[in-house]
C-alpha cells in the first residue's frame, strides 16, 4: 500500500508485506494523542507479532467508547496484518470499515486522505480502475500533499488514458510532499515523479513543458539517466539540435553501459546526419551482449541502405533472435520479420530476372507473415527497415498495386492501432459536405527545394482564398530553404507535424480540423504514410509526388470501425493510359485534363558552364544526358546504351552520381558485364551538380535519354524549360507518363521522340542528336511556356477539391477512373465588354469576339492583388462611347484602386481617341494578311500593333513583328512633341505647367549663388535605419552634407520616436536641423512631408525616408549633379520637376534588391542632356515592352530630387492651391502623384542604381499599428 506516498517504498510492484508496513506508517504519521492500544498494537506490529497486534487492534476497534479517529486507525492496522498475510480482500474490508468510521465531523482531512489513499491502492491492486480513480481523486481533494495527485497520475498513464494524466502530474510535482531538498532522500524520489510527469506531457504534445521538468530534475541529479536520456530526445523534437546533442553525448558518458542509452543517441547522431557517429554507437551497444534488439535493427537498416543486402539479412535475424528471448521485447518478434522480409530490394539491380525475382521474393515474404495466426507489429513508425515501405519495387516495371496493397494489409492487421478517428469528426463525416470555405491541408515532409514542394507550390499559392482556406502541414525532420519559408508566409495557417510519434503527429493534424487532407506523396516518409491510414479529415487526396499507389484502402481491413486510407489519387488523362489506368491504383483515380501541377518557370541558367567543366576530356563528342538518379536504371537500358554507342560512334552517354558511393559502384560493376570494352569508356558518371549545373548542362547536352520503367518528372519541366529534347520509350514507362503528357500540352514538337520499340528509341536518341537538336530546341524552348504557371491548373484543383467533398465518401472499391468533366469556358457578357471565364449555368457568353464591330478594343490580365489569381478581360470601345466611362466600369468591376483606374483610363484614350495628324499609313503584310495601318501623332505604337494583329486574328508573336517594324519606320514617336500629343489625349488631365518653364519665368527665388539644396528626411521610430541612412549620405558627401557647397540646411522631421533616440540622434548629427512631431494631430507621413515642403527655402529638394542606404559605389556626382543636370535641362515639352535617384527597369531596379538589376536602363525613354548626362524619362500609360511602373503616374517619394519652385509653380498653375500632401487619404502619395500627373509635370530617373530599401523588415506604419488599404496584397496589376 506504499507506492503511492513519496515517502513510501520505491518499488512500484512491492510485495504484500511492504505494502502493510505502509499501513502501519500512515497509523504512525496520523495518530493523535497516544492511547496504549494503538500504541500496543503499532509496537506489536513493528516487531513482527501479528497474534498481539491482532488482539490490540480488534481490541480498540470494538471499543464504541474510544475516539473515531482512534478507531478508524485500529482498522486500518487490522487492513495492514490482512494484507501481510496475503489476504486483500480481508485488507479492503478493513480499510472499508476505517473510512464508514472517520466522517469530517470526527477526523481531520489529512486523516481521512490516509484511508482513501489505502481504498485506492486496494482497488487499483483489485483491477477496479473505476474505484481507484474515485478513491485517489477523494484523497487528493482532502490532502494535496498526500501524493494521491501522483497515484492517479501514474493510473492514468499505464492505463492508456494518457491524456488526464498531465494536470495530475503537475499538482503533485507542485505539491509540497514532492518539494524535497536534493540533499536528502526526498530529491530522489523528486526526480522519478519529474521523470513520469514530463513523459505524460511530451506524449500530450506539451514537450516545452516536459523539457522544463527535465531540466529541473538534471539539475537535482545530474547524473539520472533516464532525465538526461529523454531532455535529449524532447530537445531534438523541439528543434534545439545543438543542446540536444550535447545531452545526449553526455548521457553516454553517464551510461555507457546502457544499451537503450547508446542507442538514442545514436539516433540523434542519426538525425543530424552523423551516420558513422550512429553506426558506431550502435556497435558500441550491440557489444555490450545486454539482450536488446534495437542497436541490432538499427545496423541492419544501414547496411540495407548501403546496399548490403546479405549483411542486412543476418543482423536483421539475429535481432529477431534476441527479441524471441526477451520477455521484454517479444511484442516486436513480428516488426522483425516485416523487417527481413521487406528487406531484400537492392538500390541496383543485376539483371533483368534479378529485378523480377526480387518483385515476388518481396511479394510473397508479405504473404508469409499474413498467413500467421497472429501478427502483432508494434510501433509501426519504427519498423520501415532498409525496405524503405517497398521504395524500390517500382524500379523493377512489374506492377505495383499487389506488393503495396500488400504491405498495407500487413499493417492493417498487424497495427490495429493505426485505425484512429479524429475525435472531431462528426458521425456523417462520410455523407457530402458544402461549408462556406472549405478548410484543404497540403501536407508533406518536402516543403523546399524538392520535387515535392516545387510540384505543389503553384497550386497552393493560388487556390481562390474566398472558396478555400489553405492549410500547409509540414512534417519535421528534412531541410528547410526559401520555399519552406515563402509557403507559411503564403498559407492562411501552418502546423509542423512531429517525426517522433504517430501519437504527437496524429494530434497537430487533428487539431488543424481539416476537410480535406491532400498528401504531396506517399511512400517516400513513414509518417505520411501511417498517417494516412488514421481518418484525420473528411476526405483524403494523395499528389504524384511519388507516382505510384499508396496500397492503403479502407476496403482491405476487416474492421467494421471507420478508417482512413487514400480516398482519391490525382494524375491526368496525359499521364495515364486510354482505359483510365485505375486497375492500377488502390484510391479511387480522379484524372484531371491539365498538367495537375502549376509549376513555375525554373530559373534561367546564370553560369557560363562548359560541357568539359563537368566532363573533361570529351571535346568534339556528343553528349547525351541521363540526368536521373541510377537507381531509375533498368538493367534492359543499358542494352540501349550499347546500341546507341555503337551507333554513334561520337556519343558520350553521361549520368550523375549516387547519393551513396556504394550505389554507383554497384551500377559501374553490372557496365562492365553489360558493356563490352569498345563501348565502356563512353559511358561516364560525374558529380553531382547543383540546378544552376544542372540546368546550364541540359543546356549544353545533345539529347535526353529518359529511363523507364519511371522516367523524368520535375527535371523534364526543367529539361524543357531550356529547350532539351528528351527520347522516351513509351511502353516501357509503367509509372505515369509525365514526359509524354508534357509533349502532349506543347503540341508533340518531337513525334519521333516518343519511341514505340527499343530498336526506335535508339535510332530517335541519335537521330537527335545528329541532326535536329537546334531545330528541336528552339521549338520546345518556343512552346514550352504553356507548361508553366497555368491558370487552368488551379481552375482543375478547385473544382476537384468542390467535388469530392460534396460528394460522399467511396464506399466500395473503385472500378473506373473518374474523368474531369471538361469545362465549358466562353467570353461572358460584361458592361465594359467580356471576361475569359469558366461558365456558370445558363451563363450568356460568345464564343468568339468579333473585333470588327468595335471601335478599340484591348486584351486585359488582372491578377488580383489579394488572391493573386489572374482575370482574363476583353475591354471594348464602341464608336461614340467615351473610353473613360468605359474604363470606369471595369474599375469597379475588379476593384481597382484609384491610380490603377486611371491608368486604365489613360491607356483606353490612348487608343480610343484617335485625334492627332496623320504621319503615316502603310500596308503590312503578315501570314498573307494585309493589314491598313494608319499612325497618327501621339499614338503608343505597341498598342497600334497589338490592336490591329488581335482584330485580324493573328497571333502573339505577330505583334512584336508588327510593332517593330513601326517603331523601326518612325522614328519619331519617342519625341517630346509626340509624347505631348498623346498627353493631350488625356482628358482628366487638364493641367499646363509650361509657364512654369518658358524663359520669362521668374521663380519666388533665384538659385543662390553658394547653395541650392535642401536636404530632408522623415523618420519614425526606426532609429536603426535613419543611423544606416546618414551615415550612407555621410560616405557619399565625403564629409557633413552641410559643408558641400550646393547644400544650404539638412532638414529631419521625426514622428514620434522615443526621447532616448532622438537624443542619440542629435547627439550623432548635430548639424543636421531636428524638427520633432509630438502632437497626435500632427503625426503621419502626409503631414511630415507638408510641414518639410513648408521649410524649404531652396529651390531644389534632395528628398528620401529614412530606410534607403547608399550603395558603395554611389558619389555625390551621382546624387546632385547628374540630377541638378536634368533638372535644369526640362522645358515646357518635358516638364520634369522630379529626377530618382535608382533607375525604374523593374522592382528590383527601384528598391536595389538582391537579384540585382539586370534591365538596367532599358525602360522610358532615353534622353541625354547638353552636358552628356543621360536618363530616362518616364511615361504614364503606355503599353510599350520594357516601360515597367507604367501603372504609376511618376512622382515618387522614393529618393530623388525635386524641383520644388517648379513643383509648387506647376500646382498654382492648374489648381490655384500649393502642393500639399493629402493626410485624410492613407493612400496620400498616391494622390499626390496622380494630382502631379494632372498638373502636367512629368518624373525622370537616372540609368543606376543608388540607394537600397532597407526597411522592408519594419515599416513605420507596422510600428505606429497603422494598416494601408494595399498591406497584404500579394502583388497584381492589369497588363
Amino acid at each position: 500500500l506504499c507506492e503511492t506516498s513519496p515517502y513510501g517504498c520505491r518499488s512500484r510492484h512491492g510485495a504484500a508485506v511492504k505494502v502493510a508496513m505502509r499501513l502501519l506508517l500512515l497509523i504512525a504519521a496520523a495518530r493523535a494523542q497516544p492511547e496504549k492500544l494503538l500504541e500496543r498494537g503499532t509496537s506489536h506490529y513493528n516487531a513482527g507479532d501479528s497474534t498481539k497486534a491482532q488482539q490490540a487492534f480488534v481490541q480498540l476497534s470494538t471499543d464504541q467508547t474510544a475516539p473515531p479517529h482512534l478507531r478508524a486507525q485500529a482498522y486500518q492496522g487490522l487492513a495492514a496484518l490482512a494484507q501481510r498475510r496475503g489476504d486483500p480482500v480481508e485488507a479492503a474490508a478493513q480499510v472499508e470499515q476505517a473510512v464508514a468510521t472517520c466522517d469530517d465531523m470526527s477526523c481531520d482531512a489529512s486523516l481521512r486522505a490516509t484511508f482513501y489513499e489505502a481504498r485506492g491502492v486496494l482497488k487499483r491492486g483489485a483491477g477496479d480502475m473505476e474505484g481507484a480513480v474515485d478513491a485517489f481523486t477523494q484523497c487528493a481533494s482532502l490532502d494535496a500533499d498526500r501524493a494521491c495527485d501522483a497515484a492517479l497520475a501514474r493510473l492514468f498513464h499505464h492505463n492508456g488514458l494518457i491524456q488526464d494524466a498531465p494536470p495530475r502530474y503537475l499538482r503533485a510535482v507542485a505539491a509540497a510532499s514532492s518539494s524535497m531538498s536534493c540533499r536528502g532522500e526526498g530529491c530522489v524520489l523528486r526526480v522519478p515523479l519529474l521523470n513520469d510527469a514530463a513523459i505524460a506531457l511530451e506524449a500530450t504534445g506539451n514537450t516545452q513543458a516536459a523539457v522544463a521538468l527535465l531540466r529541473e530534475a538534471v539539475q537535482l541529479d545530474p547524473l539520472n539517466e533516464q532525465s538526461v536520456g529523454n531532455l535529449a530526445l524532447y530537445l531534438r523534437d523541439l528543434g534545439e539540435v545543438a543542446e540536444s546533442l550535447k545531452w545526449g553525448r553526455r548521457g553516454v558518458d553517464i551510461a555507457p553501459q546502457s544499451s537503450a542509452m547508446l542507442h538514442n543517441v545514436a539516433l540523434l547522431e542519426q538525425w543530424v546526419r552523423n551516420k558513422s557517429g550512429a553506426v558506431a554507437l550502435w556497435r558500441q551497444a550491440r557489444a555490450l551482449n545486454s539482450g536488446v534488439f534495437q542497436p541490432v535493427a538499427s545496423l541492419a537498416h544501414e547496411e540495407g541502405y548501403r546496399g548490403n543486402l546479405s549483411g542486412a539479412a543476418l543482423l536483421y535475424e539475429e535481432a529477431l533472435l534476441l527479441a524471441e528471448a526477451s520477455e521484454q521485447w517479444k511484442g516486436h518478434a513480428d516488426a522483425l520479420r516485416l523487417q527481413l522480409a521487406t528487406s531484400q530490394l537492392p538500390h541496383i539491380y543485376d539483371d533483368a530476372q534479378h529485378a523480377t525475382r526480387c518483385w515476388f521474393h518481396y511479394t510473397e515474404g508479405l504473404r508469409e507473415l499474413l498467413r500467421r495466426p497472429h501478427l502483432n507489429i508494434e510501433d509501426p513508425l519504427h519498423t520501415t527497415g532498409a525496405g524503405a515501405l517497398g521504395y524500390y519495387l517500382e524500379y523493377v516495371g512489374l506492377p505495383d498495386l499487389p506488393p503495396r496493397r500488400l504491405l498495407a494489409k500487413t499493417y492493417w492487421r498487424g497495427s490495429p492501432e493505426l485505425k484512429y478517428r479524429a475525435t472531431w469528426l462528426p458521425a456523417d463525416a462520410d455523407e457530402g459536405y458544402t461549408p462556406p470555405q472549405i478548410r484543404v491541408g497540403f501536407m508533406t515532409a518536402f516543403y523546399f527545394r524538392h520535387s515535392v514542394g516545387l510540384l505543389t507550390e503553384g497550386v497552393i499559392r493560388t487556390l481562390d482564398r474566398r472558396k478555400f482556406r489553405v492549410i500547409l502541414l509540414r512534417i519535421e525532420g528534412e531541410p528547410t530553404d526559401d520555399l519552406t519559408t515563402s509557403l507559411e508566409e503564403a498559407c492562411d495557417e501552418s502546423y509542423l507535424v512531429p517525426s517522433s510519434t504517430l501519437q504527437k503527429a496524429r494530434l497537430v493534424v487533428e487539431s488543424a480540423r481539416i476537410d480535406i487532407l491532400v498528401y504531396g506523396e506517399i511512400g517516400m516518409n513513414s509518417m505520411a504514410y501511417f498517417l494516412l491510414f488514421s481518418r484525420l479529415s473528411r476526405r483524403t487526396a494523395i499528389f504524384w509526388g511519388h507516382a505510384v499507389t499508396s496500397g492503403v484502402s479502407q476496403f482491405d481491413t476487416v474492421s467494421d470501425e471507420a478508417t482512413g486510407g487514400g480516398d482519391y489519387f490525382v494524375s491526368s488523362t496525359l499521364f495515364e493510359p486510354s482505359d483510365g489506368g485505375q486497375d492500377d491504383y488502390s484510391e479511387q483515380l480522379y484524372l484531371m485534363r491539365s498538367m495537375t501541377t502549376r509549376f513555375l518557370p525554373p530559373v534561367k541558367p546564370r553560369l557560363s558552364l562548359e560541357i568539359e567543366d563537368v566532363l573533361p576530356g570529351i571535346a568534339g563528342m556528343r553528349l547525351y544526358l541521363v540526368p536521373q538518379t541510377l537507381y531509375k536504371l533498368h538493367p534492359d537500358f543499358d542494352g540501349l546504351l550499347a546500341d546507341i554507342l555503337r551507333k554513334d560512334t561520337h556519343a558520350i552517354v553521361a549520368f550523375p552520381e549516387a547519393q551513396l558511393g556504394e550505389w554507383t559502384e554497384a551500377l559501374e560493376r553490372r557496365w562492365n558485364r553489360t558493356l563490352t570494352n569498345d563501348i565502356r569508356d563512353r559511358v561516364r558518371v560525374f558529380r553531382r551538380l547543383d540546378f544552376d549545373e544542372f540546368i546550364r548542362l541540359a543546356q549544353l547536352c545533345d539529347v535526353v535519354l529518359d529511363p523507364f520503367p519511371v522516367g523524368g518528372g520535375r527535371s523534364s519541366l526543367e529539361l524543357f524549360s531550356v529547350g532539351a529534347p528528351i527520347v522516351m520509350l513509351e511502353p516501357r514507362t509503367s509509372i505515369v507518363q509525365l514526359t509524354r503528357g508534357m509533349y502532349e500540352v506543347m503540341g508533340d514538337p518531337c513525334p519521333r521522340c516518343i519511341a514505340q520499340t527499343p530498336s526506335e528509341f535508339v535510332d530517335s536518341a541519335v537521330w537527335v542528336a545528329t541532326n535536329s537538336t537546334r531545330e528541336l530546341r528552339s521549338i520546345i524552348q518556343e512552346r514550352s511556356h504553356v507548361l508553366y504557371d497555368n491558370a487552368d491548373v488551379t481552375a482543375e484543383w478547385e473544382v476537384f477539391l468542390e467535388f469530392i467533398l460534396r460528394e460522399p465518401r467511396p464506399s466500395k472499391p473503385p472500378r473506373k477512373a473518374i474523368i474531369a468533366q471538361q469545362s465549358q469556358w466562353g467570353f461572358a457578357k460584361r458592361s465594359f465588354g467580356w471576361e475569359l471565364k469558366e461558365l456558370e449555368e445558363n451563363e450568356p457568353y460568345d464564343v468568339n469576339i468579333d473585333w470588327t464591330t468595335l471601335h478599340f478594343g484591348l486584351r486585359l490580365s488582372h491578377p488580383d492583388p489579394w488572391t493573386g489569381l489572374t482575370s482574363e478581360f476583353v475591354v471594348a470601345v464602341y464608336k461614340g462611347e467615351d473610353p473613360v466611362d468605359v474604363a470606369d466600369r471595369l474599375s469597379s468591376y475588379i476593384g481597382a484602386e484609384p491610380v490603377k483606374a486611371r491608368w486604365l483610363a489613360a491607356v483606353l484614350q490612348n487608343g480610343a481617341r484617335q485625334s492627332g495628324k496623320v504621319v503615316d499609313a502603310t500596308v503590312y503584310t503578315l501570314d498573307d494578311v494585309a493589314l491598313n495601318i494608319t499612325v497618327r501623332e501621339g499614338d503608343d505604337l505597341h498598342q497600334v500593333a497589338t490592336w490591329h494583329a488581335v482584330r485580324s486574328g493573328l497571333g502573339d508573336g505577330h505583334i512584336e513583328v508588327l510593332s517593330n517594324a513601326l517603331r523601326e519606320r518612325i522614328s519619331s514617336h519617342t519625341t517630346s512633341a509626340w509624347l505631348s500629343a498623346r498627353r493631350k489625349r488625356d482628358h482628366l488631365s487638364r493641367g499646363d505647367p509650361s509657364a512654369c518653364f518658358s524663359r520669362h519665368y521668374k521663380a519666388a527665388w533665384t538659385e543662390p549663388s553658394e547653395c541650392s539644396v535642401t536636404v530632408g528626411l522623415t523618420t519614425c521610430k526606426r532609429l536603426r535605419h535613419f543611423r544606416l541612412t546618414m551615415q550612407g549620405l555621410i560616405r557619399v558627401f565625403q564629409g557633413d552634407l552641410v559643408d558641400h557647397p550646393l547644400v544650404c540646411r539638412v532638414v529631419v522631421i521625426d514622428d514620434g520616436s522615443s526621447e532616448g533616440d532622438r537624443l542619440d540622434m542629435m547627439r550623432e548629427f548635430p548639424r543636421v536641423d531636428f524638427v520633432l512631431k509630438n502632437n497626435e494631430e500632427h503625426k503621419g507621413h502626409a503631414r511630415s512631408m507638408n510641414l518639410l515642403l513648408s521649410m524649404v527655402q531652396t529651390p531644389y529638394l534632395l528628398y528620401m525616408e529614412d530606410d534607403w542606404l547608399a550603395l558603395d559605389h554611389v558619389s555625390v556626382t551621382h546624387v546632385l549633379d547628374e540630377a541638378l543636370s536634368v533638372l535644369r535641362a526640362a522645358h515646357e515639352e518635358e516638364p520634369v520637376v522630379e529626377v530618382l535617384l535608382n533607375d525604374q527597369s523593374s522592382r528590383s531596379c527601384a528598391y536595389a534588391a538582391e537579384e540585382g538589376c539586370p534591365m538596367l536602363g532599358k525602360a522610358g525613354w532615353p534622353r541625354v542632356t547638353s552636358d552628356g548626362i543621360a536618363y530616362r524619362l518616364h511615361d504614364y500609360g503606355t503599353v510599350e515592352p520594357g516601360h515597367a511602373f507604367t501603372y504609376w503616374p511618376g512622382f515618387s517619394l522614393n529618393p530623388a530630387l525635386w524641383d520644388v519652385r517648379r513643383l509648387q509653380c506647376a500646382f498654382s498653375e492648374s489648381f490655384g492651391e500649393p502642393p500639399v500632401f493629402n493626410s485624410t487619404d492613407a493612400r496620400f502619395e498616391q494622390s499626390f502623384s496622380l494630382k502631379a500627373y494632372d498638373a502636367g509635370i512629368r518624373v525622370a530617373y537616372l540609368p543606376r542604381v543608388s540607394f537600397a530599401h532597407t526597411g522592408v523588415d519594419q515599416t513605420a506604419y507596422a510600428l505606429n499599428n497603422f494598416t494601408r488599404p494595399f498591406d497584404g496584397q500579394v502583388g497584381g496589376g492589369l497588363k
